[in-house]
């Protein structure tokens, strides 16, 4: 996995994690909803200056877990 694949999986982590919705998210990030609209799409590409905001939000000790919930409705291989 690369550092892009990464960050966006911590950033869905995260989301998942405390139960928040994608637009409080973009919102708390100080961006607007538009930004994380697609998040959990396979195909979603931000920018990496919206990585970059969307990931100052996140505490630094935040770790993903193996038994962390993949994206909402993917399905297991």
């Amino acid at each position: 996995m690369n550092t892009i694949d990464a960050v966006i999986q911590r950033i869905r982590c995260y989301v998942l994690r405390n139960k928040m919705t994608k637009s409080r998210f973009a919102i708390q990030c100080g961006l607007q909803v538009d930004v994380t609209r697609k998040m959990w799409d396979a195909e979603w590409n931000p920018t990496a200056a919206t990585l970059r905001q969307l990931e100052k939000s996140i505490p630094v000790d935040f770790q993903v877990s193996a038994n962390d919930p993949g994206v909402p409705g993917e399905r297991a291989a």
